[in-house]
């Protein structure tokens, strides 16, 4: 069978099971595209089977996504791509092993994010900015949004009294963020 059928599979059911969102889909298949073509180099052939698919070949791919100059936590994700379709097709009967789990992945470097003072917060929302730019870095700073969390808000789900009614989340939950009484000023001016 070859290897891109077997993803193709693989991507229906993250779609129809796990509800995956299209933009996981999508990431999905640009890494896979990615392993799938040095594959193809490396099996020196035009079609990748699933014969093809083993530990060797992963840790190669490994070793050139490090000479390409990647990141160690970019190669950790390529990889968790080729696990997540290895473990899928364990459990299907499509392979008898999977391959990742026989190569040593790099190890995770924590980074932590880069925060502002808050003082440069205060800042922002109090000084020349528009109005909607106060209000995002409300959302932001005091309700802890994340940008396309912000950016997915309708005017009905702001209460001036408590905050936002209606969040939607990652994977789809919904949540209800309070919201200080300076923050919930800067919501409503604009």
């Amino acid at each position: 069978m070859r290897l891109s059928a077997l993803f193709e599979e693989f991507c229906d059911y993250l779609r129809v099971e796990k509800e995956a969102a299209p933009k996981t889909v999508t990431t999905y298949r640009s890494r896979f595209e990615d392993f799938l073509e040095f594959a193809r180099l490396e099996a020196k052939q035009p079609t990748v089977l699933t014969s093809h698919f083993t530990a060797d070949l992963c840790r190669a791919y490994q070793y050139a996504l490090d000479r390409r100059g990647c990141q160690a936590n970019t190669i950790r994700t390529r990889l968790a791509t080729l696990s997540s379709l290895g473990k899928w097709a364990v459990l299907r009967g499509r392979l008898d092993r999977n391959p990742i789990d026989q190569i040593v992945r790099p190890k995770r470097k924590d980074r932590p994010p880069r925060v502002p003072r808050w003082s440069v917060v205060e800042d922002l929302t109090s000084n020349g900015l528009e109005l909607r730019a106060k209000a995002i870095i409300a959302l932001l700073a005091w309700g802890g949004l994340r940008r396309a969390e912000v950016a997915a808000l309708d005017v009905g789900d702001f209460d001036p009294a408590f905050g936002l009614r209606r969040v939607r989340g990652k994977g789809g939950h919904e949540e209800a963020v309070a919201l200080p009484d300076r923050a919930c000023q800067l919501v409503a001016a604009y």
